[in-house]
């Protein structure tokens, strides 16, 4: 407490979910011994421009490690601290052999996407000022490793601000990050592979554009996107040679299915006006936002990524659930085959003013997201979510098909895919869960979220998504 009075975090009144703790536990006896730590890492929000990390080893005495602002060289793209850290280990910070403990966290906020809109359009055209970066530094120290920015270690062209937390993936399992996916407030979905201990082989690539500049639409990604490791049944349809045919005379067609690994990317937009500026009235309702499965088939980090950026066309639409409307196998295997041909699908919300409120969550190949429709105009006040409906979505992982029996449930809405969470203000400490709970014996795995139990009974066992074999190894 001593340290909130003398620091202007003082004045922050919604940092809570930002904070990230990292413990060491040399012994694993479970008690903070001398020579274990427990240090604190978080950013201010809306509160303004820095990060900091904290020494709570010993709770009666904590103490500054380091604080980060645009004063800060190398952080001078820093936009209000957003971002919740996460602690990784990456090649880029290695000592004796052994990787010490990084952080990682993105540009943040520009207050230029307070209005409403794709963002004020000036000299610059929509760009924003700052927040368009990737930060990683050292956890101790807080000295900067590597930057993603307009200026920085990678070169970044990007235009727009980044709030969210990054998503890390250790795709080969060695233990080192080697790949981060992050969405904007463009609409814009970013891939960066780190495949050395070299920052010159780091590559940027943009897997997706979903907003303003494919599209024209306001799409605005708060939320972290969620990395799925999967395999998925690719159904392709090819006529053979002329010498084969049926008993009209037509070329035979034939139906092949293959299983092939992907990273699937699950990601929901929203703009959040109710995090507006105190002095920004501006309420952007009419904003249509969605949610989106992108199959990434580049499955390796490699130094470099020359895919083609995908756009929503090139998405199945599954908004109104057209697999429902399928009447017999051949429609099916025709819904299958178009969707195979695309790289993932699309959700577009149908409540006004309808965001993503989370990030999503897969079990079982079921993908799991909520939504809330926050608005109020008669509501000014900062940083709080107004009154209002919430809802939960739950959806094959594949097909985006319904995978519960929501549809004769009095809280569904006429989607057997979307259930109604009633309504209330917003509490960000009631999102989804799993509970594992010991009865007579047995283990019983329940998802629930805002104190509602998913019926989703399912077992914790391990999967595997995708085998590599190495020839030369």
């Amino acid at each position: 407490s001593s340290w909130y009075i003398s620091n202007k975090v003082a004045k922050v009144d919604d940092v809570d979910d930002n904070f990230i703790e990292h413990v060491t536990d040399e012994n694993q006896n479970g008690i903070i011994d001398e020579a274990d730590t427990v240090w604190l890492f978080f950013g201010l929000g809306r509160a303004g421009e820095y990060f900091y990390g904290i020494d709570f080893t010993h709770p009666n005495n904590p103490q500054i490690m380091w604080e980060i602002s645009t004063s800060t060289a190398g952080f001078e793209q820093l936009g209000q601290a957003w971002s919740k850290p996460k602690v990784v280990n990456t090649r880029l910070n290695m000592q004796d052999g052994k990787a010490k403990a990084t952080l990682i966290f993105t540009g943040g906020y520009d207050t230029n996407k307070d209005k409403a809109g794709t963002g004020s359009e000036d000299s610059k055209g929509f760009e924003d000022s700052k927040g368009n970066a990737i930060y990683m530094v050292d956890a101790k120290t807080g000295k900067l490793i590597w930057s993603l920015a307009p200026a920085g270690t990678t070169h970044f062209s990007g235009v727009d601000s980044i709030p969210s937390t990054v998503s890390t993936l250790d795709s080969s399992g060695d233990g080192f990050i080697d790949r981060l996916y992050v969405g904007d407030t463009g609409g814009n979905i970013w891939r960066v592979d780190i495949p050395t201990a070299l920052a010159k082989d780091i590559t940027v690539h943009k897997l997706a554009s979903l907003g303003r500049e494919a599209t024209g639409v306001d799409q605005r990604f708060f939320y972290e996107p969620t990395i799925v490791r999967t395999l998925i049944t690719q159904v392709t349809e090819q006529t053979t040679k002329q010498n084969s045919v049926n008993s009209n005379g037509v070329p035979q067609t034939t139906i092949y299915r293959e299983i092939l690994p992907f990273d699937v990317i699950l990601i929901g937009s929203g703009h959040h006006n109710y995090l507006r500026s105190s002095t920004s009235s501006e309420i952007n309702i009419d904003s249509l936002n969605s949610f989106y499965m992108i199959k990434d088939s580049d499955v390796n980090s490699t130094a470099n990524n020359n895919s083609s950026t995908i756009v929503k066309t090139d998405l199945y639409d599954l908004t109104d659930n057209p697999f429902t409307k399928l009447t017999n196998n051949v429609e099916r295997q025709n819904f299958q085959l178009n969707l195979s041909t695309k790289s993932g699908w699309f959700i577009d919300y149908k409540n006004k003013a309808e965001k993503t409120t989370a990030p999503a969550m897969v079990v079982n190949n079921r993908v799991l997201f909520t939504t809330s429709s926050t608005l109020n105009e008669a509501d000014q006040t900062v940083c709080k979510l107004s009154t209002s409906q919430h809802w939960l979505y739950g959806v094959d992982l594949h097909y985006g098909t319904h995978r519960y029996n929501w549809l004769e449930q009095s809280l569904n809405v006429g989607d057997e895919r979307i259930m109604s969470l009633g309504e209330g203000e917003y509490d960000t400490n009631k999102r989804m869960n799993i509970n594992v709970l010991e009865e007579l014996g047995k283990t019983k795995v329940n998802i629930t979220i805002n104190n509602q139990v998913i019926d989703d009974d399912f077992k914790l066992q391990a999967y595997r998504n995708y085998l590599y074999i190495t020839e030369d190894e």
